[in-house]
């Protein structure tokens, strides 16, 4: 069985190199899948064989993508925000549809996606009828699940979870993890900020406010002894990506005296990153995906809500208020106090839905595709 997955996959993002990841796994070990072909540039070093397809490169290049989707025994859209905006000639979500208007047999579907925020109206109904199409979808979070029960689809939509979550069923603990607790007294704070508004001609004193107030939660915390602070470049995208903004941070904190730091640049390896996450003692982010990899591989961490998928996340997986930024909105102090008791005092309550979310992230796989098998 052949799979073509679409999705902001190449990108250099972290997050949706997670869905690379997950989605190839999944698909071999509750589809049986055998091929594994993403519409993408470049793939991340992925547990899973698969292979890429780039249909940027020109009319060729995109020709076969086409001829490819037809070829392929499911077309799937794997995790993500890409359901937001009309389909355009150039979507290859458009061909998918036809394929299906065109062949009643044919089988497309959609895993571990969020809908909207819709740009505009035009956009949200070009989604439905798209979604219409489809032989299933799971959500990845309730507000997501809400909505497309209320569109009145032909199939009942999942309840799921981000992908993402299902990391810890594909990698081991790391072997000497204990051990770095008992012997090594160091701390280590990781740390994840991205900017946004920018990207959409947005409000940049959001950003500017947002930015500064990341600032403020971690300055207390640079002349402690035994603290490392470990910046991660989750996006290493040259043009949306997080390395400037990260940069920027390091140089106002050597001004208030950083000096034991170090920064893990974009790694084009899931298991890698994964990995670096779980050695830190708490991680502070403003990218999404920094926080879910620190959730399910039972790291503390703070999360900024600076765009409706963040609080949709913490709600889902029930998230202590006290450990809630909101947009950098949260009383500093309050949060100073809280980072705290999680380094120096080991007191943390983590989320409460955090296993729940684990297994409804797994009906990804099991309440979708071979239910629709099983109904032909």
């Amino acid at each position: 069985m052949k799979i073509g997955y679409y999705g902001y996959y190449g990108a250099k993002n972290s997050g949706d190199d997670a869905f690379v990841e997950v989605a190839a796994w999944g698909a071999q070990k509750y589809w049986g899948c055998t091929e594994h072909v993403f519409f993408s540039e470049e793939l991340p070093q992925i547990t899973t064989s698969a292979s890429s397809l780039n249909y940027h490169k020109g009319y060729f290049s995109f020709a076969k993508a086409i001829y490819s989707i037809f070829e392929t025994d499911i077309f799937i859209s794997a995790g993500g925000s890409t359901f937001h905006s009309e389909l355009k000639s150039t979507d290859l979500r458009t061909y998918a549809k036809l394929k299906k208007r065109l062949f009643k047999n044919s089988i497309a579907g959609a895993i571990g996606i969020s809908l909207g925020p819709y740009s505009n109206a035009k956009a949200e109904e070009s989604t439905i009828a798209y979604l219409k199409k489809l032989n299933f979808l799971s959500l990845r979070d309730k507000y997501s699940y809400d909505l497309a029960c209320s569109y009145n689809l032909p199939y009942k939509p999942v309840e799921a979870f981000d992908l993402a979550a299902l990391l810890p069923s594909i990698y081991s603990d790391i072997p000497n993890r204990a051990a770095l607790e008992v012997t090594n007294e160091e701390k280590i704070i990781g740390i994840s900020i991205c900017n946004y508004e920018r990207y959409l001609n947005g409000d940049l004193e959001k950003e500017k406010r947002r930015n500064k107030y990341f600032l403020e939660v971690l300055i207390p915390f640079v002349k402690e002894k035994n603290i490392k602070f470990r910046f991660f470049v989750f996006n290493g995208n040259p043009q949306y990506g997080d390395l400037e903004v990260t940069t920027n941070l390091i140089h106002q904190m050597q001004m208030d005296g950083l000096n034991n730091f170090e920064v893990i640049p974009y790694l084009n390896n899931v298991e890698l990153t994964w990995n670096k996450i779980k050695e830190c003692d708490l991680i502070i982010s403003t990218r999404l995906h920094a926080s879910i990899f620190a959730c399910f591989a039972d790291v503390p961490f703070f999360l900024i809500e600076y765009h409706r998928k963040c609080s949709d996340f913490l709600n889902d997986v029930g998230h202590q208020s006290a450990y809630r930024l909101l947009d950098g909105e949260r009383n500093v102090k309050e949060v100073w106090s809280e980072i705290r008791k999680i380094l120096f005092d080991k007191k943390y309550i983590y989320p409460l839905n955090k296993s729940a979310s684990e297994d409804r992230a797994l009906l990804n796989f099991t309440e979708t595709y071979p239910l629709c098998e099983n109904s032909k």
